[in-house]
């Protein structure tokens, strides 16, 4: 597991095509090269490779030791999973800024998903096999603190058996789902 808590390194993460090639690493076990990973983005394998190695220096990506430079050399996940705790030491005001624009930009790659799926599904013969659980669901829920835990607990232990690494002999029927799950305390009492 890679933890992010360095007001920088959430910044690094906010880019979004940053954000979308870890989106792409961490949501696949095999390595890719910066000129795979720009021919997704759509930009030259130098500009891919320059995000990759700010990745790379905190500590979120790493290189493969196969390969000749920067650009052929494969590179993957520094870890399982990512989890930014925009908590850690340092300065409050500059983790809390990066952590707004880290946000704001995973949302509008949230909405931008959510929008594909819902054209696709609206064109015959378009629509993918999971676009069927096409999903936007808001809940205002009544939990005391515990309760809280142990609903973000087993949502994780929910989602665990379903994370890539824990599939390695996966159907071949298999297709990436993405699932956001935003959790945010109500500052209203219940029945304000």
């Amino acid at each position: 597991m890679v933890i992010i808590n360095d007001s920088k390194a959430i910044r690094a993460l906010a880019h979004p095509v940053r954000l979308r090639v870890i989106e792409t690493l961490f949501g696949n076990a095999e390595a890719m090269t910066a000129t795979q990973l720009a021919e997704l983005e759509g930009i030259s394998p130098s500009a891919m490779s320059y995000h990759l190695r700010s990745l790379e220096r905190f500590g979120i990506v790493r290189r493969d030791e196969d390969g000749a430079d920067g650009r052929e050399r494969p590179w993957r996940r520094a870890g399982a999973s990512l989890h930014v705790n925009p908590s850690g030491p340092g300065n409050a005001r500059a983790s809390s800024n990066a952590t707004e624009v880290l946000i704001a930009t995973a949302m509008e790659r949230d909405r931008e998903r959510l929008s594909a799926a819902q054209q696709r599904a609206g064109r015959e013969g378009e629509a993918l096999p999971l676009d069927g659980v096409l999903r936007y669901l808001r809940h205002s829920l009544l939990v005391t603190p515990e309760e809280a835990s142990a609903l973000v607990a087993k949502f994780d232990e929910l989602v665990e058996p379903y994370l890539e690494e824990n599939r390695p002999d996966a159907p071949e029927s298999l297709g990436r789902l993405h699932l956001s799950w935003m959790v945010t305390a109500d500052e209203r009492r219940p029945g304000v």
